[in-house]
């Protein structure tokens, strides 16, 4: 998700219908809103409570708390001001208050007021109503205007939960917490919008936009959490269960997760393959070995050999997912992908399993799985159905096997890596993208240092590595008030629902000193791109960040004598085709107005750019950062 400030900041009554009690001082203790800290677990809340992951991990980080007779009271409804306590972020300024219904100095005084900042305000009558319970509606507006996360923004790229109405001022709330998966709602069941919130659908909701991609903001609590997250490709889910130990610089990786002799080179961060990659994937990918006496897969690249996938190091296995690719009810493809945390603060991600080990196969075998669902992938607009296992807390000793890679049409293994204590990166609209993208790094710098050599050689390309720093490539490249860096046709922010909508004008992976214009659609039928060599002069390939607003209409083409080199199935730039990909380095020019520094005009044109220039638009599209 994203962080932008919220619209709207008023909070008032969600359902005239619902009864309210009557504005009375609150002057209740602590204990009696939300209850005192317990040691180990609660005497009412086991294993096979469906909400135990959640309680008990916002208990371990004393987000939330039990009661001193050992109780969670999990069925009991949430009040208000139970809620603020709960959702309001560690830190922040405090404004004033003056309900009626509230007093200074009281221990919830201090949480209250920083609520108030934000943006949560009480009733026309003065009044707060601090010990009124709180239904979903009322529950999401307050988690996401806490943490400033506009949830407009998702647009109606998300279909919104069966029995949730599409044009209510909550909609978008709840198109949101689709998004990040904050409920369940098994196919031909509906969600209740007025429906009162319990103590432990509170913790599940909590716990799902901890660990789905919530913005980075801390929670309140004696041991503050950060948000976790993944990589770009696959699911979003990363949790970390309380076992998993602190970060320190003895955690490291210690194993490489494939021998040398099974790949041919490392693309470096930052790899464009559209229609699915058209912004810099998050993540890099080993290019394994190609099996030239195989079929041919669908991408028209030989299969690969298949190659053992190894534990980097002491892991805790979070979460599996399985994805089938389909067309026309034939499968084409299938493989896993494996999140995983190494410590409290660094999760990770292999995508493109072809198998699992066996141990960890059985953690899903027998349809384990806790829900599935189906997108339209950009992969020749194959339907994918994936399925989750989510939860998961089992260790992987380093050099333990995780399963195998290549054999079908998934020329790599993704290896993605994330950090949540880096700086967030300089995006020209941070809105427009999830919190995965924010805390990526590089994960070559997380093996043991004798290992970062044989790592680093690697990267690039096939038998040219990449000189040029930094060697393991880039993601974020927006360079405000000029071309260079992300552009969108429409609404929305990154996410596979609106890769079409996207176009990049970036560096190129491999080799930096060429760039590369991506775009998932819109201005073509399928996504393409243009790689080239960029110019210091005149309108033709102009380096991206040389291009400011203004009236010059500029002309980009692929390198060679007529602009019109036609590479299949990404090979000239990332050559880790998935199942069915259809990127292209396409023929004809692309035509580039900056308008203004947020708003470009585009239009694919046939044949080479013109000697003279003088080109002009016939139906542009437009795209804003």
């Amino acid at each position: 998700m994203k962080r932008l400030s919220a619209k709207r900041r008023s909070f008032l009554a969600v359902f005239p219908a619902l009864s309210l009690t009557a504005a009375v001082l609150l002057t209740l203790t602590s204990a009696q809103v939300f209850g005192q800290t317990s040691a180990g677990g609660f005497s009412d809340v086991d294993a096979k409570n469906p909400h135990y992951t959640a309680i008990m991990y916002l208990k371990s980080r004393g987000i939330l708390n039990g009661y001193e007779d050992g109780t969670f009271r999990p069925g009991d409804l949430v009040k208000r001001i139970e809620a603020v306590k709960v959702l309001v972020p560690a830190d922040g300024d405090l404004a004033q208050i003056s309900f009626q219904d509230t007093l200074e100095g009281q221990w919830y005084t201090p949480f209250l007021k920083r609520a108030v900042t934000l943006g949560i305000s009480g009733y026309a009558d003065g009044t707060f109503r601090p010990t009124a319970t709180v239904n979903r509606a009322e529950i999401l507006k307050m988690l996401f205007v806490l943490h400033r996360v506009d949830s407009s923004q998702i647009g109606n790229f998300i279909d919104i939960y069966a029995g949730v109405p599409g044009n209510a001022w909550f909609s978008s709330y709840f198109r949101a917490a689709k998004y990040l998966q904050l409920y369940d709602v098994p196919s031909g069941q509906t969600l209740d919008a007025a429906a009162k919130v319990t103590r432990a659908e509170l913790a599940e909701i909590l716990y799902r936009f901890l660990i789905h991609g919530g913005p980075g903001s801390s929670m309140s609590g004696p041991n503050s959490v950060q948000k976790q997250s993944s990589a770009q490709s696959g699911s979003s889910v990363v949790q970390i269960p309380a076992d998993v130990p602190d970060c320190s610089a003895q955690t490291v990786f210690s194993v490489l997760p494939l021998d040398a002799s099974a790949y041919d080179y490392i693309a470096p961060l930052g790899n464009v393959n559209p229609p699915d990659h058209t912004v810099p994937a998050d993540h890099v990918y080993f290019v394994l070995k190609r099996n030239s006496a195989a079929p041919f897969t669908s991408s028209g690249a030989p299969a690969t050999f298949a190659a053992a996938v190894k534990s980097p190091g002491d892991i805790y296995v979070t979460s599996i997912t399985g994805t089938t690719w389909s067309k026309n009810g034939v499968v084409n493809n299938s493989d896993y992908s494996l999140e995983f945390a190494l410590c409290k603060n660094v999760t990770g991600k292999f995508g493109h399993l072809s198998e699992l080990s066996p141990e960890l196969l059985a953690l899903v075998a027998d349809n384990k799985w806790d829900g599935c669902n189906q997108i339209t992938s950009g992969k020749d607009a194959q339907l994918a159905n994936q399925c989750s296992k989510r939860s998961l807390d089992y260790k992987l000793k380093a050099g333990a096997s995780v399963g195998t890679a290549g054999g079908k049409s998934s020329n790599a293994l993704d290896l993605g890596l994330n950090d949540s204590r880096i700086a967030k990166p300089a995006y020209a609209n941070s809105a427009r993208f999830n919190s995965f993208t924010f805390t990526a790094v590089c994960p070559v710098d997380y093996f043991r240092a004798d290992l970062q050599p044989k790592l680093t050689a690697a990267l690039g390309d096939l038998g040219k590595p990449r000189t040029r720093a930094p060697v393991c490539g880039e993601i974020a490249q927006d360079k405000a008030g000029t071309l260079k860096g992300i552009w969108f046709a429409g609404d929305g922010m990154d996410s596979p629902q609106v890769w079409s909508s996207e176009m990049s004008f970036v560096a190129y992976n491999k080799d930096p000193d060429k760039s590369i214009l991506a775009a998932g659609g819109k201005i073509t039928a399928v996504g393409t791109y243009w790689l080239f060599t960029p110019a210091h002069s005149g309108i033709v390939n102009r380096d991206f960040s040389e291009v400011t607003p203004g009236n010059t209409i500029y002309c980009y083409q692929n390198d060679g004598a007529d602009g019109s080199v036609q590479v299949v199935g990404g090979g000239a730039v990332g050559g880790v085709s998935g199942a069915g990909s259809v990127g292209l380095s396409a023929k004809g020019h692309v035509l580039v107005q900056l308008v203004t520094a947020t708003q470009l005009k585009a239009e694919n044109m046939a044949g080479a750019c013109a000697s003279g220039g003088g080109e002009k638009f016939s139906q542009p599209v437009t795209y804003n950062r």
